[in-house]
């Protein structure tokens, strides 16, 4: 009898441990500091090789709208202000852009990387942007936000109008795209929490079938001029 009732007790606590685990992780997720974006369009982007100038292809580069950003107070200093946000290239960013470029990083017509492109979308009021030269994209605000009361805090980023930029990357995925809140000290705060509303309909092909688009564009390119000089002759 004592022996099933320790196993009983012993199995109730494996069930608490599991249970309290399992609300540790939602609560975590739920307690991160998280950005919202939402899909908006796309279109060809041409890409050329960054040493010989020549051109590779056209490639599809989504277009994405700032909607909002909460923010976690625990994550500031008392007094601290939030000065803007950043996005940097995940550890795979740059395998992704090699594999789409065959073999090097690709760049825009301007020689940029077009990891992060704002050149379509100008700067409005109550911000500026930039990529450093195509590499991240820097969201930084006119004036500074105070530091978030006790509990959570949304910024709403549409209040600023329409902050877009393009990229070729997933956003939802860490390893391409790493989000940051930057404070007035300059200081990196992670975003954990990146989503995307409208991505899952228009997923951004795979490098490999980007990569086969390309090849047949050349040999459709090549099987033209080949018809061209056979007829001429």
């Amino acid at each position: 009898m004592l022996k099933n009732a320790h196993k009983f007790n012993k199995f109730i606590s494996i069930i608490f441990f599991c249970s309290m685990f399992g609300l540790g992780i939602f609560a975590s997720k739920a307690e991160a500091n998280s950005l919202t974006f939402k899909h908006t369009g796309n279109w060809k982007q041409p890409i050329f090789n960054p040493f010989t100038g020549n051109k590779i292809g056209n490639i599809p580069i989504w277009h994405f709208k700032w909607d909002s950003v909460r923010i976690m107070p625990l994550d500031f200093l008392p007094g601290a202000k939030i000065k803007g946000i950043l996005l940097s290239k995940g550890t795979e960013a740059d395998a992704l852009l090699t594999e789409l470029g065959g073999g090097v990083i690709p760049v825009t017509e301007i020689g940029d990387e077009f990891a992060f492109d704002d050149t379509m979308f100008p700067s409005q009021g109550g911000f500026t942007t930039s990529t450093n030269g195509g590499t991240e994209y820097r969201l930084i605000f006119d004036n500074p936000i105070d530091n978030p009361n006790p509990s959570s805090m949304v910024i709403d980023l549409s209040s600023f109008g329409d902050i877009m930029f393009s990229s070729q990357f997933n956003l939802s995925d860490p390893s391409l795209i790493q989000a940051f809140i930057i404070d007035g000290s300059d200081n990196l705060i992670p975003v954990t929490d990146v989503t995307c509303n409208d991505c899952s309909r228009h997923s951004v092909p795979e490098p490999s079938s980007t990569l086969g688009f390309l090849a047949l564009g050349t040999l459709a390119t090549g099987s033209t001029l080949l018809r061209k000089k056979k007829q001429h002759k």
